[in-house]
C-alpha cells in the first residue's frame, strides 16, 4: 500500500497530542493529511466515501498507519468535523 502524503505540522500533532480536530474530505480520490494554516485544522483528503462508515473506517486506519498510534473518533463520525483521540 503506497504511503499517504503527509505534512510536518500534521504529523507533528496526530503523533503527539492526545485530541485533535480533523476535517474530512470523503470521496477525494486520494489520501493526504495536512495542516490549514487559516483554520487551524488538520485536513485529511479520504478514497472512500462517506457511506455507511467506509471513510470513518480509512481515516483511523491513515491515522494509524501516519503515526503508528490507535485512534477513536469521539465526535463527528457523522459529520465531516470531528473530533480524535489517541488511545492508550
Amino acid at each position: 500500500m503506497p504511503k499517504p502524503e503527509i505534512s510536518g505540522k500534521a504529523l507533528s500533532i496526530i503523533s503527539s497530542q492526545d485530541s485533535f480536530e480533523i476535517r474530512a474530505k470523503p470521496a477525494s480520490g486520494r489520501e493526504e493529511l495536512f495542516f490549514d494554516d487559516k483554520k487551524d485544522v488538520i485536513v485529511a483528503f479520504l478514497k472512500e466515501p462517506a457511506e455507511d462508515g467506509k471513510a470513518n473506517c480509512e481515516l483511523i486506519k491513515l491515522l494509524k498507519r501516519a503515526s503508528g498510534r490507535d485512534f477513536k473518533i469521539i465526535s463527528g463520525a457523522s459529520s465531516r468535523r470531528k473530533i480524535i483521540m489517541a488511545i492508550k
